[in-house]
């Protein structure tokens, strides 16, 4: 599998089963890693989004089919 190292925002929201905005709040909150890019670019690094998942439980975030 072809997985890149940082993400989109769009990116992290399909794998993580809810929309851009949300992760959008999980960036700001601090909750999610982000590199920032340029003022209005943001990407999140992929082991990022898989750790999150592993802390918060895939119990706790809508299933991605």
């Amino acid at each position: 599998m072809n997985d890149p190292l940082l993400w989109t925002l769009k990116e992290t929201a399909r794998q993580c089963g809810v929309s851009p905005r949300t992760v959008q709040r999980w960036v700001k909150s601090g909750a999610l890693s982000a590199v920032q890019i340029h003022a209005r670019l943001i990407r999140i690094p992929s082991a990022a989004v898989r750790g999150f998942i592993a802390q918060k439980g895939a119990e706790s975030l809508p299933v991605n089919t």
